[in-house]
């Protein structure tokens, strides 16, 4: 028998929470996708739309203005217009100009706006944001376009800093593996000097008042790491899925991570723990680990 894979869930209990998840069950896109069954044609991987609807429900009802890139049959198009209701500002994009019938056709959802032109080409990407009015009102934008890595690399790169505050960035079909767009996100928003898991450690008052956090056993002021970039100031989040990835934005600059604690008792001791903690990367050198 092969070994189990990390992640897999062989050796998980069932879950205990069924109701709760946001996997499981029906929801509005699905229903309205498994509705249809003549018109313009929509084609997506099942899984998506509970990923759409987790990140996406709180636009509902809203003038949010959504970009969806790469609307092939213009099925979906009447699908988000169904989601995001009447209010929503549909936006269509393609590199077909036989898609310019679609827009304020009732057919396709009515959308407000269709583009022809290549999703490749950052200028074009610059462009079509800025000249929705008013600029920055881009609050969801879907890459479903081409499914090459430079395409959505030059999507992202030329539509990020405009898409609005608190806004929601999905890319689909990143397919294969070691895939160079899904690699790129990862390296650029995660793993970079500049990115979400990186933090000053240098800098001086941040690191006073973690001394004195760690050598308190009460309760002491909170300590903040403040943001080394745009990217930790604005990125609320990534989120890796099957097949696509999700990045959102903060509503407001974030004053940075913090830090905090609460209560008297800990096991082991305070001082003992600080201490084994940094004992641990010489004891690690000393074993050769």
């Amino acid at each position: 028998m092969d070994k189990p894979v990390l992640g897999a869930g062989l050796l998980s209990r069932p879950p205990v929470a069924i109701g709760a998840s946001p996997y499981i069950g029906r929801n509005p896109l699905l229903k309205y996708f498994d509705s249809v069954d003549a018109g313009p044609g929509i084609w997506k991987w099942s899984h998506y739309f509970d990923v759409y609807h987790k990140h996406l429900a709180r636009f509902r009802g809203t003038n949010a203005t959504i970009v969806e890139i790469g609307i092939y049959s213009g099925g979906s198009l009447r699908l988000w217009r169904n989601y995001l209701g009447p209010h929503a500002r549909i936006v269509g994009v393609d590199i077909s100009p036989a898609v310019r019938v679609y827009e304020r056709n009732p057919a396709y959802g009515s959308p407000d706006h269709i583009f022809v032109g290549d999703q490749a080409n950052g200028s074009f990407i610059r462009e079509l944001m800025g000249s929705l009015s008013p600029k920055g009102h881009v609050d969801i934008l879907l890459d479903d376009g081409g499914h090459e890595p430079h395409q959505q690399n030059a999507t992202l790169r030329a539509a990020w800093q405009r898409l609005a505050r608190g806004g929601v960035y999905i890319c689909e079909d990143m397919q294969g593996i070691n895939h160079a767009f899904a690699r790129e996100v990862y390296e650029n928003f995660i793993a970079a000097p500049h990115g979400l898991n990186s933090f000053d450690a240098s800098n001086r008052a941040t690191a006073r008042c973690l001394r004195k956090q760690s050598a308190n056993p009460r309760d002491h002021p909170a300590c903040i790491f403040p943001p080394l970039s745009a990217t930790q100031a604005w990125t609320a989040g990534v989120s890796f899925y099957p097949l696509m990835v999700v990045l959102e934005k903060n509503p407001a600059a974030s004053p940075g991570l913090v830090t905090t604690k609460h209560g008297t008792k800990w096991q082991p001791p305070l001082h003992q723990f600080v201490a084994g903690l940094r004992e641990r990367p010489r004891r690690a050198t000393l074993r050769g680990e």
